[in-house]
């Protein structure tokens, strides 16, 4: 499968999580796309240490406030649902698109908060853009999240190869 109906599939998740608010669907939507043979599948090993830093830094952003969700999400399943289809889609994005990184940076730096701001937009998440201290770190987060993101997968890539179909 192309960038093109990954990329579409991705933000089919994403719009189920976010505006349909059905996290749990996204999520089950997510497995499936992971099942579907790829040109190029991302090593998992990469894939899950990504989605656990996502993550981390996301319930660390919720826990002080500044991201607060809407109370019919659980945000534990919207964290969880966006980040392991953001993850796996990393890897794919990376296969075929390969930037400089500080393409990579200036893409984070924009399409990271760009997706929050229209989650925010959508009444999925309240965010505090008031609070220096967390836009600061939500924002260098993204400035550095797609070039360590793409190293991660790389580095996995020239140790083993990636697995393909």
């Amino acid at each position: 499968m192309g960038l093109l109906i990954n990329s579409l599939l991705f933000n089919i998740i994403w719009l189920t999580a976010v505006l349909a608010k059905m996290p749990i669907l996204a999520f089950t939507l997510a497995a499936l796309w992971a099942c579907i043979p790829q040109t190029c599948r991302p090593s998992p090993r990469p894939v899950l240490l990504i989605f656990a830093i996502g993550l981390a830094v996301d319930a660390m952003l919720v826990a002080s406030g500044f991201m607060v969700f809407d109370p019919t999400n659980v945000p534990a399943y919207v964290l969880v649902t966006l980040w392991a289809a953001f993850a796996y889609f990393c890897g794919i994005f990376f296969y075929f698109k390969p930037l400089k990184i500080w393409q990579y940076a200036l893409l984070g730096l924009v399409s990271g908060p760009s997706s929050y701001w229209a989650a925010h937009k959508l009444d999925a998440v309240t965010i505090d853009w008031s609070a220096m201290p967390q836009l600061l770190i939500f924002f260098s987060f993204w400035f550095v999240a797609l070039p360590m993101f793409h190293q991660l997968i790389r580095r996995e890539k020239c140790k083993s190869h990636v697995t393909s179909y």
